[in-house]
């Protein structure tokens, strides 16, 4: 599958993140993924990740490795799929599971979109201006 080769190939060059302050950080969880987590129905919790990695010698929060680890993987085609309200955090391992993650991604931009014309309207009836 894309996404697993795509994971194993990181491991081997990092790209543009080869220099990012995380990357060892990074490195940690492909590998952790990619040993225990590809596909949905072996998907582990974003707290397992993380405690396994403070216990790897990595002092890093929930929060931190969500922005500093999750997204810019995600943003350089390392794409570790997640479901709201599901299990955890997965390597996507087939075309059903990427269609499953993408119609995920898609409700919650419909909703923050649905969030944000609210917030634009009272902003409007405010008067306040939006660049």
């Amino acid at each position: 599958m894309p996404f697993v080769a795509r994971a194993r190939q990181f491991l081997n060059n990092q790209g543009s993140l080869a220099t990012s302050r995380y990357r060892d950080v990074m490195d940690e969880t492909v590998r952790y993924l990619l040993d225990n987590a590809i596909g949905m129905e072996n998907a582990v919790s974003t707290n397992t990740i993380v405690e396994y990695l403070n216990n790897q010698r990595y002092e890093i929060t929930r929060e931190e490795w969500q922005i500093n680890v999750i997204g810019p993987l995600r943003q350089n085609g390392i794409f570790i799929g997640s479901l709201r309200g599901r299990r955890g955090m997965f390597i996507i391992n087939s075309d059903e599971e990427a269609r499953t993650v993408y119609d995920s991604y898609s409700r919650r931009i419909q909703v923050e979109t649905a969030r944000l014309a609210i917030l634009r309207r009272l902003m409007d009836e405010a008067g306040w201006v939006v660049d």
